[in-house]
């Protein structure tokens, strides 16, 4: 039995064959997936990984899709989204998430059920595992700060990891590492101040967020701020707002903002990035390190 017809017979979710990527990049860019596939359950993604390798069928586990980069030439595997995987509730205090839980949901779901402390993360257009892998953050909050515990799939079993053991950090966290795909996560926040100063709070960052970050088709940050500097800012004195290649270009509102056109390319988007780091060591002796991260070919 081959791959496809495996896949088809033991789980529900549709399969397909030579899927465009374009519309799980933020930059909307990228190639065909040679399988694609959104489980819908937890069961169904661990069929899914587990035919996987016994088939020897590399795989890639995302989110949004809102911090990558994908190849031009796609991906030579399997693509499992796992945006369908949903599910929000409490649980003895807790707030228990699924993966593929869009932050905003999780967000509303603590402003209805009387919980604060992710006001500031409003808008950003993660799942909640993707925001979890990279630990976001804005405005001085991180989303690590409510964290307890994390369930991931590895070999088919479930293996719960506790907040001193993911290794938190500005952009970062061991889940960069390990690989393993995010069932839930389990959440402690604390109760909430009143519902109208929560609102009002997500009311102001979201402002804040649209009057400073660029419009159109983007990935959002692409290099990391470190204690020394911060990318946007070095990248605006290099003068390098407005640089583009191709269909792809610098923003003129926020220099660590790549901003994408219709017709543009993944190889615009990484000609571009790489032009700015040569750049910037030219001129400051500095390495920009991308917070993007690339998948397939390049």
């Amino acid at each position: 039995m081959d791959f496809l017809k495996s896949l088809e017979n033991f789980t529900k979710d549709k399969v397909y064959e030579n899927y465009c990527l374009k519309s799980n990049c933020g930059y909307v860019v990228g190639g065909n997936a040679k399988y694609y596939v959104e489980p819908t359950t937890v069961v169904s993604l661990r069929t899914i990984i587990e035919l996987s390798t016994v088939n020897q069928v590399k795989y890639k586990v995302i989110g949004n899709g809102t911090n990558l980069l994908i190849s031009d030439n796609g991906y030579d595997g399997i693509v499992i989204c796992t945006r369908r995987i949903k599910g929000i509730k409490e649980n003895n205090g807790k707030v228990v998430c699924s993966s593929g839980e869009n932050l905003s949901s999780l967000i509303n779901f603590c402003l209805e059920n009387g919980y604060c402390g992710l006001e500031q993360l409003c808008g950003i257009p993660a799942t909640v595992g993707g925001a979890v892998v990279m630990n976001a953050s804005a405005y001085k909050k991180c989303i690590s700060d409510y964290i307890e515990s994390v369930d991931l799939l590895r070999n088919g079993k479930l293996l719960r990891l506790d907040k001193h053991d993911l290794c938190f950090g500005y952009r970062k966290s061991i889940l960069q590492q390990l690989k393993l795909p995010i069932l839930t996560v389990n959440f402690r926040f604390p109760k909430q101040r009143k519902k109208i100063e929560s609102k009002e709070l997500i009311k102001y960052y979201s402002v804040l967020r649209h009057d400073n970050q660029p419009k159109g088709k983007s990935c959002g940050s692409v290099f990391r701020n470190t204690n020394s500097y911060k990318a946007g800012y070095i990248i605006d004195q290099a003068g390098l707002k407005d640089l583009r290649v191709g269909k792809a270009k610098v923003s003129s509102k926020h220099a660590n903002f790549i901003v994408t056109e219709d017709g543009a390319t993944a190889s615009d988007v990484y000609t571009l990035i790489k032009l700015i780091k040569t750049k910037i060591k030219e001129q400051f002796n500095v390495e920009l390190i991308e917070e993007i991260e690339y998948v397939g070919e390049f």
